[in-house]
């Protein structure tokens, strides 16, 4: 007898902050990696070589 809470669910706002704090390194490294391999080997060879 009394409250009874509701189940914690995931969020608009959780997912947001998940992909800034996952998905946003995870980029930026591989644009590095990209950014390198470019370097070393003098072509494109990732992704980012389309834009």
């Amino acid at each position: 007898m009394g409250y009874q809470l509701h189940e914690p669910r995931p969020t608009w706002l959780a997912g947001l902050w998940a992909m800034v704090y996952f998905g946003l390194p995870f980029l930026l490294i591989t644009m590095l990696i990209d950014l390198a391999i470019a370097w070393l080997s003098g072509h494109c060879v990732g992704l980012w070589c389309y834009w």
